[in-house]
């Protein structure tokens, strides 16, 4: 389907190895150019989600951005509970908007929730016991390492 931007001569196989086919790739390039589409395509689920005129990410569009993202049955109660009372805490201040998120914000959401894997992945071994801070800790460390 995509095999186009593997010919010899596309443009992403000259960015990376030149137009001789000398230069090396190296994992810090590589790397460089995955965070950056990452970035951009952030950037574009970002704006998706702002509304016209706007610089922040409604609450209540995160909210149902990640319930309708998520597996059924996944999101621990808690969370989903958490997620309701942002919703009627903005109902219960009709006349006045509650702040949303900032694409900063948004990024170190999307962070979190592309490393949650590794909490259920304990949870779901140590059948359903709670996690402690230093456990918490050092799974993430682990999984950013």
């Amino acid at each position: 389907k995509h095999s186009h931007l593997f010919e010899p001569n596309s443009p992403l196989i000259i960015d990376f190895f030149g137009t001789d086919s000398k230069k090396k790739l190296t994992y810090e390039e590589f790397q460089g150019l995955m965070n950056q589409l990452e970035n951009e395509v952030l950037h574009a689920d970002f704006n998706a989600l702002v509304p016209s005129g706007h610089d922040k990410v409604p609450v209540e569009r995160i909210t149902q951005q990640i319930i309708s993202q998520s597996k059924a049955g996944i999101i621990p109660k808690h969370v989903l509970e958490n997620l309701y009372q942002l919703k009627t805490t903005k109902e219960k201040h009709e006349n006045r908007e509650l702040d949303g998120i900032t694409f900063t914000e948004f990024r170190a959401l999307h962070e979190f929730l592309k490393h949650i894997h590794v909490i259920e992945k304990f949870i779901q071994v140590n059948h359903d016991q709670f996690l402690t801070k230093e456990e918490f800790r050092d799974a993430m460390k682990n999984e950013w390492e």
